[in-house]
């Protein structure tokens, strides 16, 4: 009777711990108090996917999600118009940087392709979650803000689709206050630089729509 009362204790516990997590405010130091659970190990062939530090609602400075989430491109597919791809659960990829990763581009087919195909994106390819990773907690909150995200452009870029989700997390940390540019790797190009300082047309200044900005950019960026 006791063993089953402290299961059930403890199933309960665990169950509940994922709700104490309500808020978005961001944090910096994680509370020692946080509460911890048994997680998974991490899978072969993923990539670990941002956990910020956000206040919850018991006032604790804790990790978003009891659990690192893990990206394990399960299908994918790829830009019409540029080397660019995306996979489940809205990961996107940069192909264009060398020879291998235009290869592991080649080989995915464009409607869609399965896991085998889709592995070599998180190997050979830039991905969107790695622009993240290392960035403040309050930058990752920012960059993933529906403004940020270019969901209200990047529908209207036929045929770049991923190369204009890929950019928009990419343009949110390269330009975002509460962001640290000098930790993205690869550091942009100097064509990147460029677009980001002094978008076309250079007598109109940067507004203060993030989208419109990131149009710009992108605009600068596909010339």
């Amino acid at each position: 009777m006791l063993a089953l009362l402290m299961f059930t204790c403890s199933a309960l516990a665990t169950s509940a711990l994922p709700a104490l997590n309500v808020t978005e405010q961001p944090c910096t130091e994680e509370d020692t108090s946080c509460p911890h659970a048994p997680c998974p190990a991490p899978p072969p062939g993923c990539e670990a996917d941002p956990n910020p530090l956000v206040i919850n609602s018991f006032g604790q400075c804790c990790q978003e999600s009891l659990c690192t989430s893990w990206n394990c491109p399960s299908h994918c597919q790829t830009d019409g118009g540029s080397s660019y791809a995306e996979s489940n659960d809205h990961h996107y990829y940069d192909c264009s940087r060398s020879a291998t990763a235009k290869e592991c581009f080649d080989f995915i087919d464009p409607e869609a392709s399965g896991k085998e195909n889709c592995k070599c994106l998180l190997t050979d390819c830039l991905t969107s979650a790695a622009q993240l990773r290392p960035q403040p907690s309050a930058c990752t909150l920012a960059c993933r803000q529906s403004a940020m995200t270019g969901a209200g452009i990047c529908p209207d870029w036929d045929d770049n689709h991923d190369l204009c989700n890929y950019y928009a997390s990419f343009y949110c940390v390269a330009t975002s206050s509460e962001c640290k540019p000098a930790l993205l790797l690869p550091l942009p190009t100097p064509r990147e630089v460029k677009c980001i300082e002094s978008p076309p047309p250079s007598t109109i200044n940067l507004t203060t729509s993030p989208e419109d900005n990131l149009d710009r950019f992108l605009r600068c960026i596909t010339s």
